[in-house]
């Protein structure tokens, strides 16, 4: 009888393994020759956060990026950004600085991310999702008249914090949301309504795909109150921002879906630790969520939040065999952004 446990055992895990590596399989391999990366966003892009931490000084979520490919020997890519803090879809679409960024190169990949409340019902007289579609739309027309083939990739943000009492107050009302779990779900239905809408208009043009930040903020802990027991601290003490966890769990979401490789280990390799980036968690720990989160938000089976040590178990993220070898391409790094009286808005 010990036997036959045994070896039911053996072939539960092997059929595992089998269906993470089909899951990999399915991931687009969007990485090719001379990739270059273009980062479109605010803040929460080029990584506002509190003193002491690097995120800001080592080039936002796209330098971390950079060196996670680096580290994982994908290359050198071309990364750039252009991010004004506070701003939104509108404001980039009708910034000469945007759009000459955006037809400065034959992008491989072009990165959009919004204001952070536009993709939700909340209310401020100035940003819906209605400006989402209308800006978001437009700015992806730019980006396929630059280059038919540039894959643009949406930046889903994540929800305010459970101490963010100005937003999360316990009901839903035009300016206020009942819980962190009906922003988040807002965010994302939002984001996913954005990218099939491109789809669906241009479905001759490569897939437009979302990279799941937000959701991977809430499988990590993020989300929950301070006094649960699963909460892990990802944000600045304004809590909207990041901090440099919040940041790294962003990068490796982005490593996750442009490679369709896990992450894992990273962060103890050269070109990633040179950042000093102040993590209070495991950084594997965050790599590991970012690749869970990618791979199972492409099947529809992202965990209930909270349960994130029920479900990187095993050993599994070392177990998998890698795609193809990405070739190697050049590395620049560079960030434009204009401030307000040296103070970062909201974003």
């Amino acid at each position: 009888m010990q036997n036959k446990k045994a070896g039911h055992s053996v072939q539960v895990r092997t059929l595992t393994r089998a269906l993470i590596w089909l899951i990999v399989m399915s991931l687009p391999s969007f990485s090719l020759a001379e990739d270059n990366i273009l980062f479109i966003g605010n803040s929460y892009t080029y990584g506002d956060s509190d003193p002491g931490m690097n995120t800001e000084k080592s080039g936002g979520v796209p330098g971390i990026f950079s060196a996670l490919a680096r580290a994982g020997g994908q290359g050198n890519p071309v990364v750039i950004m252009r991010t004004a803090g506070g701003e939104d879809f509108k404001f980039h679409c009708q910034s000469d600085a945007t759009k000459s960024a955006i037809k400065s190169q034959p992008w491989t990949y072009v990165v959009l991310q919004d204001y952070s409340t536009e993709p939700t019902h909340y209310v401020d007289g100035k940003h819906s999702v209605a400006n989402q579609i209308k800006y978001g739309t437009k700015l992806y027309a730019e980006i396929k008249d630059n280059n038919p083939k540039t894959r643009v990739i949406l930046y889903e943000t994540w929800s305010r914090p459970v101490a963010n009492e100005k937003y999360i107050r316990g009901i839903s009302t035009s300016n206020s949301f009942a819980s962190t779990a009906e922003m988040q779900r807002e965010l994302h239905n939002n984001y996913l309504q954005l990218a099939n809408l491109m789809n669906s208009n241009n479905s001759t043009s490569p897939e437009v795909v979302i990279a799941p930040v937000g959701d991977a903020w809430q499988n990590f802990g993020g989300l929950l109150p301070s006094t649960n027991s699963g909460f892990v601290n990802l944000f600045k003490s304004d809590n909207y921002h990041g901090n440099d966890n919040g940041y790294y769990l962003a990068a490796a979401v982005f490593y996750s879906r442009i490679y369709g490789v896990s992450p894992h280990g990273l962060s103890q390799q050269p070109a990633v630790a040179a950042l000093h980036l102040n993590f209070t968690v495991t950084p594997v720990l965050l790599e590991d969520v970012a690749w869970r989160t990618v791979t199972n938000n492409l099947v529809g089976m992202a965990p209930q939040i909270g349960r994130m040590e029920n479900w990187i178990t095993g050993n599994l993220t070392q177990q998998l065999e890698p795609l193809s070898q990405q070739p190697s391409i050049m590395l620049k790094t560079s960030d434009e952004r204009p401030r307000m009286n040296g103070n970062v808005p909201a974003s």
